[in-house]
């Protein structure tokens, strides 16, 4: 039992220290990746859990590819999956900063670094953009979501309200909705009785 457990939480440094070196862009573009390597390849999480894994995620505080790598390694191996995963994702930006740092400590010129930069913005642009749609396939299934997605929108874009205010709208909304339902519920329950 301890090396099969050993075995999983070396598969799962492997796949996350992957999404962390070949991803650039963030977390939301290391979404698609994670999604591939853990729902698709892996089979570790259904749909359903990774979209609630995104979810959970982007309500913690922190780095949105931290928070998923610790929801996620939890899910599969338990509190240590959970670290482990932590750890891995970061490991390749620490390191390739690392790298960064000290080349361009040396003196060297950095015009390969900026040209290099200059051409992931498009790469990144794609991968945000996916990551996007994907998303918005999922938490958008009906004419309401789509509503209250289209209002945090222009709320963000056209009157500038600060993020917070908006999450905190949508939390009120969401538990007003949800009481609604509940007492509707309650009441055709009664109205059968």
């Amino acid at each position: 039992m301890p090396s099969k457990r050993m075995s999983r939480l070396a598969a799962l440094f492997g796949e996350f220290f992957v999404v962390g070196l070949f991803t650039i862009g963030g977390g939301y573009a290391m979404l698609p990746v994670i999604r591939q390597q853990l729902v698709n390849k892996r089979c570790w999480l259904a749909e359903d859990e990774f979209y609630n894994g995104v979810t959970v995620a982007q309500t913690c505080p922190g780095p949105l590819a931290v928070n998923i790598a610790v929801y996620s390694g939890n899910h599969v191996a338990g509190p240590a999956g959970g670290l482990i995963a932590a750890f891995a994702v970061v490991l390749p930006a620490f390191l390739v900063m690392l790298v960064v740092a000290i080349a361009l400590s040396g003196g060297s010129s950095d015009r390969l670094l900026k040209a290099a930069l200059m051409g992931t913005r498009p790469a990144v642009a794609a991968l945000l953009t996916y990551a996007a749609v994907m998303l918005a396939r999922r938490a958008l299934p009906h004419a309401r979501a789509q509503l209250v997605a289209l209002t945090a929108l222009v709320a963000l874009s056209f009157l500038r309200l600060h993020p917070i205010w908006v999450i905190a709208g949508v939390l009120v909304y969401g538990h007003l909705r949800e009481h609604v339902r509940r007492r509707d519920r309650d009441h055709a329950g009664t109205a059968v009785s």
